[in-house]
């Protein structure tokens, strides 16, 4: 009986590719499937951008805010090509206009995302401040204000009571100042908050400063 070896000894070269491929074709696929897979994770890998600034908007009906941020927020922190600033709109919390499937599975990503730091800054319709104050996860915002601020925007804070029962400003509404209608929010009544454990803190009271302190005079048009 002829080896693997003799039988192929005997064949054409064209022949020898068809009976590889015929007895050993599976095997090969695979092999280019794994390698494949190995080269994609490593390409992704090599690629990916380091995350500086992620902010979450809320049931998002905007096509041009995620966009101002970015652009905006990519100038005043200086960000590098091999970094990245996300704006993240997947989450939905109208029952109004979302389905009870909907608002489940986002309050689920939600809860899992700021446990674990993945949110510096919220802009929503208020959901976040009003059941998450009390469980001690959101900053007391005045603690990134100067006294002349809290003055002059403290008729806009909202107020709510911690585990310990002491009175936080666990959001700010912002409707009507000249950085949400520069960047064109389309939100009645927009609050925005940060989470204890933001990864980054200080690019959150960046952002914070950025919209309690804009001017007409910045407005960039996100059209353009």
């Amino acid at each position: 009986m002829k080896t693997q070896k003799e039988i192929l000894r005997e064949m054409t070269f064209p022949q020898k590719v068809s009976h590889i491929w015929y007895y050993y074709k599976w095997f090969i696929l695979g092999t280019v499937f794994v390698v494949g897979c190995i080269v994609s994770l490593i390409v992704s890998i090599a690629s990916q951008k380091e995350d500086v600034f992620n902010v979450l908007i809320v049931d998002n009906v905007s096509k041009d805010a995620p966009r101002f941020i970015t652009e905006q927020m990519k100038d005043r922190l200086h960000v590098t090509d091999d970094q990245e600033i996300r704006v993240d709109t997947s989450i939905h919390m109208d029952e109004d206009y979302n389905s009870s499937t909907v608002i489940y599975t986002s309050f689920q990503k939600f809860n899992t995302l700021l446990a674990v730091g993945d949110y510096d800054f919220i802009i929503d319709d208020g959901v976040v401040p009003q059941n998450y104050a009390e469980q001690d996860v959101l900053v007391d915002l005045r603690s990134m204000m100067t006294e002349e601020q809290q003055e002059q925007f403290e008729d806009r804070f909202y107020k709510k009571k911690n585990s310990e029962g002491q009175e936080i400003v666990a959001g700010i509404f912002i409707d009507g100042l000249p950085w949400t209608e520069a960047s064109r929010l389309a939100k009645p009544k927009p609050l925005i908050s940060i989470p204890a454990n933001a990864s980054h803190m200080d690019h959150a009271r960046e952002m914070l400063q950025w919209i309690l302190t804009y001017k007409e005079k910045d407005q960039t048009d996100v059209r353009s």
